[in-house]
């Protein structure tokens, strides 16, 4: 499921945003200095924001019938953090915006819309993790997610801050920090955030030639942005160099998990994992070959595991070709 839909702008907030947007942006043709402070003042202007993402998480939720919560802040965070997803284990969800793009915002640069829906999609993916889904993106972010933990915590203490063992002090996110640019979860978040940008500005009118004029320009403002993610995306080497695991190594992350999940079967509580790979009677890791994937795919109904499971034998058949190359 998407994260923005027709019943995002069917609410108060979506309605006054595109409105204020609209306004905005014809303002700017006739005025080069127009922006949204000619139309309302910065603390009502935070509010419409901070409401708009508050029903952007809540409509998501609803349409997956979730009863979490959600909190949503806008305020000063460190220099070069324009937002964070915060989750905790009861089920609340905080989005925290930087007060300084939401004064970017006011200033007419709309573009900051994108860092909104960043982080937004870090708080989709988490439940779409939750929720089972499963495709290449999921999959490969779950991956990435297991092995930034493993590499986080040599005491198995996930989550822990400081050691209970012989007074160590660990706090080391160094995978995560030196891949930061390739991690899969910000690039992913990066491409849906555009696209969801993407979508609001479609969204400000029916008609669908000024929607074609939308497309085509934004593609064309945004071509090298969609070539950096893309080729980001497609970088699956990760420098191992800091991490406990690996000793000054360079692989991708495909190969980090096929050696770490064979110590961690816990992993496999996850339905997506547990597609590639399974567990024997003496608890030892498996990674599926093609005739067992071929087996799982006839055995089962759901459409989403078929899918996938078709991807994983074309990739693994694309590999094979390249190794006779």
């Amino acid at each position: 499921m998407n994260l923005l839909c027709e019943k995002t702008f069917e609410k108060d907030s979506g309605k006054k945003l595109l409105n204020l947007i609209r306004d905005v942006i014809y303002g700017i043709q006739k005025d080069k200095e127009f922006c949204f402070e000619k139309l309302i003042s910065y603390e009502n202007f935070e509010n419409v924001i901070r409401s708009f993402i508050l029903d952007v998480m809540k409509t998501f939720l609803e349409n997956n019938k979730i009863a979490d919560e959600c909190i949503v802040y806008i305020k000063q965070l460190p220099k070069g953090t324009k937002g964070l997803f915060l989750d905790s284990k009861k089920g609340n969800n905080f989005l925290v915006i930087n007060e300084c793009v939401i004064k970017e915002l006011y200033a007419s640069d709309i573009e900051q819309f994108i860092v909104i829906f960043h982080e937004l999609n870090h708080f989709k993916v988490k439940y779409d993790i939750i929720l089972s889904e499963i495709n290449d993106d999921i999959v490969r972010i779950i991956k990435e997610k297991l092995i930034r933990e493993s590499s986080q915590d040599p005491f198995n203490e996930i989550g822990s801050i400081k050691s209970i063992k012989k007074g160590y002090m660990y706090v080391n996110d160094d995978y995560y920090r030196a891949n930061y640019e390739l991690y899969s979860g910000e690039v992913y978040a990066n491409i849906k955030a555009q696209e969801d940008y993407l979508f609001m500005l479609k969204s400000l009118t029916k008609d669908p030639n000024i929607q074609a004029d939308i497309i085509n320009f934004f593609q064309s403002e945004h071509k090298g942005t969609f070539d950096k993610n893309k080729k980001y995306y497609d970088n699956h080497q990760r420098d191992f160099r800091t991490n406990l695991n690996f000793n000054d190594y360079f692989l991708s992350y495909e190969e980090a998990f096929d050696l770490l999940i064979k110590d961690n079967p816990d992993w496999l509580q996850y339905p997506q994992i547990a597609i590639e790979y399974y567990k024997d009677d003496n608890g030892i890791v498996h990674k599926r070959n093609e005739s067992e994937l071929i087996e799982l795919f006839n055995n089962t109904e759901d459409l989403q595991q078929k899918e996938y499971i078709k991807f994983l034998i074309a990739k693994n058949d694309t590999k094979d070709n390249k190794k006779k190359m």
